[in-house]
């Protein structure tokens, strides 16, 4: 019945799934410079569900109508185009408006962009460990398993917003509640996206109710149990409990296998740099709610030190911090700016705080300057902070360089111009929740070695993010002990 529900409801919409402006983009960079090999286009669109979808849907309606079988990757669908119609292809595709990404349908849809691809780096991972010679159709069936539940957000955003406040709290793919809602589920809605928009066998096995399934389309399930499980923390029984499955399957040791997936969700943490989105990688630093009640300890404030091979990095250093029940924010703040510097290779970071009547930046934390900066005492008006009053309206990053120095110029205040001395530099706003704390600045000046560039841009949005997840679990702490 609810296959039939999933059939009306989709008869009466024409779902457009756009593609992130981050990867459309990308993709438009590599067609204005020119590529030599249609696989380098191939390896972005099978990041994004929205072209992937599209692709699939042009190739494979041609293969019905001759009756050939269905091509089952992006990379050896791609190859079927002249580069002119690829060029076409990306073009055209529609794009996620950048005007949206705030708006709270853009911000779900996204979350669940995010979830997607961590379930495709999960598999491509597994599909290597176990010897799987390619892991393409993998890492699609992965990213395209929760094609109903994107297509229902586009769709329907408000009944999706409405179904999402009220089972927040179940933890296991719940498809009762979801029928509660749609009249169907959404994996019985992506069946039918996958017969509307031809795509692979794969994914419609994958979302079979039935148990006599393929290896793959297993590691898919396994790996969606996971992926869901990440929106509520790590540490929690149906977490352990999905995680151990999955070990059992991979026939891998539980601890080996988490310590892989959560390195998982790092490095997409650290690849996927949108800032209104809540990465699996951010619950690694919430406790399990048994931790909330347990009693304060001393603990010493991590200090950086030189760099070693074997040292972990500031991710994993913050969240090893933000779990000790008596961390505190100050220790995180240090962490975070001491820890910038020697884990990208900056020379100079700095965190303005704001004050409390938010009408003053002031330094007050750093590493790397000297007693004669001008940094040191630098405190800035509110009202005459040009540039960095939008930041503290909503997390926002900024790279400075010499290409687009004039373009904000005269947004910089004169008095950050002159402690600065810099025209390369970055700058992030730094919340805690939806409450702005202040703005953190880095640079590399002084350098010879070592110059800003867009890994490392993305690596400090990655980590001051990280932080400020950190330190709203340590308000969220403190909270439950005062109430």
């Amino acid at each position: 019945m609810s296959e039939i529900e999933a059939q009306k409801w989709l008869s009466s919409r024409d779902p457009v799934i756009p593609a992130l402006s981050y990867f459309h983009q990308q993709a438009m960079e590599l067609l204005d410079k020119g590529y030599s090999k249609a696989a380098e286009v191939a390896d972005i669109v099978i990041l994004d569900p929205g072209m992937s979808l599209s692709l699939f849907q042009k190739v494979n309606a041609k293969r019905i109508i001759s009756g050939r079988p269905f091509i089952e990757n992006i990379h050896s669908a791609i190859s079927f185009f002249s580069e002119q119609a690829v060029a076409d292809f990306i073009r055209s595709h529609p794009v996620l408006p950048e005007a949206e990404p705030n708006k709270t349908s853009a911000v779900a849809f996204q979350q669940i962009i995010a979830r997607s691809l961590f379930r495709s780096m999960l598999l491509e991972h597994w599909g290597k460990s176990q010897g799987i010679e390619s892991t393409l159709e993998l890492k699609s069936s992965g990213l395209l398993f929760s094609i109903g539940e994107i297509c229902v957000c586009q769709c329907e955003f408000s009944q999706y917003q409405e179904y999402i406040q009220q089972t927040h709290n179940i933890y296991d793919c719940n498809t009762e509640s979801e029928q509660q809602y749609f009249s169907f589920d959404f994996k019985q809605l992506g069946k039918q996206l996958v017969k509307k928009w031809a795509l692979p066998e794969l994914i419609n096995e994958s979302l079979s109710s039935d148990s006599n399934i393929g290896r793959k389309a297993q590691m898919n399930r396994l790996a969606a149990n996971i992926s869901w499980q990440t929106q509520f923390g790590w540490y929690h029984k149906e977490m352990t409990k999905s995680l151990e499955m999955a070990a059992d399957f991979l026939d891998e040791s539980p601890d080996k296998l988490t310590s892989n997936v959560h390195q998982i969700s790092v490095q997409l943490a650290r690849a996927l740099p949108l800032a209104n989105i809540n990465h699996a990688a951010c619950n690694l630093v919430r406790l399990p709610q048994s931790d909330h009640s347990a009693m304060k300890t001393a603990i010493k404030p991590i200090i950086i030190k030189s760099a070693s091979k074997n040292k972990p990095d500031l991710m994993d250093i913050i969240r090893k911090l933000a779990r000790n029940p008596g961390a505190t924010q100050s220790q995180i703040l240090k962490t975070l700016i001491n820890g910038l510097n020697d884990e990208l290779g900056l020379s100079k970071t700095v965190l303005m705080m704001l004050s409390h009547d938010k009408s003053e930046l002031s330094v007050r934390l750093c590493n790397g300057l000297d007693n004669r900066s001008g940094f040191q005492s630098l405190t800035l008006k509110t009202q005459q902070a040009g540039l960095f009053n939008a930041f503290l309206k909503k997390t926002q990053a900024l790279w400075v360089n010499t290409a687009n120095y004039k373009k904000y110029n005269s947004l910089i205040p004169g008095l950050f111009k002159a402690a600065t001395l810099s025209e390369n530099f970055f700058i992030m706003s730094l919340f805690i929740g939806n409450k702005p704390i202040g703005i953190i600045y880095a640079d590399c000046s002084g350098r010879t070695d070592f110059s800003l560039d867009k890994s490392s841009f993305i690596n400090f949005k990655a980590n001051v993010f990280f932080a400020s997840k950190a330190l709203n679990l340590i308000a969220e702490k403190q909270q439950l002990r005062t109430s």
